[in-house]
């Protein structure tokens, strides 16, 4: 479903945000290597205009849905109800939480977790 993409660009933006979205800019995005250059526009659409819009289409369709379906939108069966979504998203969360620890204990290579400054050091048997 579209909302729960939405749902995902939000949470997107709001990792950028709390990383600090200037950062990912200056040092992830506006390097040599992917020879693009972004200015400070960017940084007000990932802090305001990105949010606010994608909660802004949350709620319109959130309010479409109940008018589709007025006495059964609670029902979570039902395609396209807004309890479908919050079950969907529930179960995904929930599931996610509880194997995140697993997960996180099988990755092999934790690189992103010895960056300092920039991109981390790739051992030579992985470099190409």
């Amino acid at each position: 479903m579209g909302i729960c993409f939405e749902l995902g660009m939000l949470i997107i933006c709001f990792a950028m945000i709390k990383y600090g979205a200037e950062k990912v800019r200056t040092k992830y995005i506006n390097i040599p290597e992917t020879e693009l250059y972004i200015g400070k526009w960017w940084n007000v659409c990932i802090k305001y205009v990105s949010p606010i819009s994608i909660v802004i289409m949350c709620i319109w369709w959130i309010v479409q849905s109940i008018g589709w379906y007025p006495d059964s939108w609670w029902n979570p069966f039902i395609d396209y109800s807004v309890m479908t979504v919050v079950m969907q998203v529930g179960i995904a969360i929930t599931v996610l939480i509880l194997l995140n620890d697993k997960i996180a204990d099988r990755v092999e290579n934790k690189y992103i977790t010895t960056v300092a400054d920039g991109y981390p050091e790739i051992p030579d048997e992985h470099d190409e």
